[in-house]
């Protein structure tokens, strides 16, 4: 399934994109969790190169896209050891092949049967992702 697919655009998004230049470059000018999100955008961004005026040009789209997808819900985002065991837990997924749970154990440092659960659970999310949710 294409990103286009799973984050389909409307006329609304496309609005409040292409307005996007014209919001201030300026933490004060936003709500505060949104100023906050853009912080951490602008930070990454300028660590890897983009001049300030860029960073802060793409920070304010990505927010503006995140915030039309998963605004007015409750969004949970794991930090520190569940951060790390839910990027582990996909990178090992990704690393599957179907036959490869011994190589997948060593790598990990993980028994045969942690291999298996994760796998199990990482094809369910990504089925539930692909299909959604039936109920």
């Amino acid at each position: 399934m294409s990103h286009q697919e799973l984050l389909p655009t409307d006329d609304n998004l496309n609005d409040l994109l292409a307005h996007s230049d014209a919001l201030p470059n300026d933490d004060r000018a936003w709500p505060k969790m949104l100023a906050d999100l853009i912080a951490v955008n602008v930070s990454e961004l300028k660590e890897d190169g983009f001049t300030h005026d860029e960073a802060w040009r793409i920070a304010k789209r990505l927010i503006i896209r995140q915030s039309h997808f998963l605004g007015g819900g409750m969004v949970y985002m794991p930090r520190n050891d569940k951060l790390k065991k839910a990027l582990r837990d996909a990178n090992l997924y990704h690393d599957f092949n179907g036959h490869n749970h011994r190589e997948l154990m060593k790598k990990y440092n993980l028994t045969q049967q942690s291999v298996y659960q994760i796998c199990a659970e990482q094809r369910q999310l990504f089925i539930d992702k692909k299909q959604g949710k039936l109920f």
